[in-house]
């Protein structure tokens, strides 16, 4: 609810951060690679539960099981309980390519641009409403495209082309790079990566403090 504080120990917190990670991992995995199975996604489920608890997360604070889990996530996307921050919301837009600092050049450009689209399109329509993000025919179809030639890619050859595949299946950790290197160069120059974003952590803008207890940095 609106006004909440948030706290990285409370067990509930600590599985929706457990339930936005696989749901996202869910999503994408279906729309780029192919759809899982029953037992496959029981399976995945089960395994970012485990997940959650080796950093701490009651096994009793995450639904049973997948069926339950998908109950009680879509019921909360689609509750009032669902609340958008203002800082959220600005780091978000920019996170989702909703909202553009700058420029980019080529070929990050063309990274963004595939990366954005495919951000968007795996949003439910609630979550693109509240980050005011319109989305009309022609942006469902170009995002439907995108997917249909990445799972394409996942084909085994001569299905796809090697070029393809190599490009649209192949590691992510090239753009990656593309695009860190362009923050590197931002932070170079003295650009923000999201303008109008705090960049200092929650010690320095509530207490105006630059080191932590006993002096330690609070970075």
């Amino acid at each position: 609810p609106a006004g909440t504080a948030y706290a990285a120990h409370d067990p509930h917190l600590m599985f929706m951060t457990m339930a936005f990670t696989f749901d996202s991992a869910e999503v994408m995995y279906d729309r780029l690679v192919r759809e899982l199975t029953a037992t496959e996604r029981e399976d995945l489920y089960q395994d970012y539960v485990r997940w959650g608890e080796l950093f701490g997360m009651p096994r009793d604070a995450a639904p049973a099981d997948y069926p339950a889990f998908r109950r009680y996530f879509d019921t909360y996307l689609n509750s009032t309980e669902l609340f958008l921050t203002d800082e959220a919301a600005l780091v978000g837009s920019y996170l989702a390519g909703h909202r553009k600092a700058y420029r980019l050049r080529p070929p990050v450009e063309q990274v963004g641009t595939a990366l954005y689209l495919l951000v968007q399109g795996s949003l439910p329509a609630r979550i693109r409403q509240m980050y005011g993000i319109e989305w009309g025919i022609a942006d469902e179809l170009a995002h439907r495209a995108l997917c249909r030639s990445i799972r394409t890619a996942h084909l085994t050859p001569p299905l796809a082309p090697r070029v393809l595949a190599g490009t649209l299946a192949g590691p992510s950790a090239p753009s990656y790079q593309l695009l860190a290197r362009r923050e590197q160069r931002m932070v170079k120059t003295g650009h923000p990566s999201m303008p109008g974003v705090d960049p200092r952590n929650w010690v320095q803008r509530n207490c105006g403090a630059t080191g932590g207890p006993g002096g330690g940095s609070a970075a």
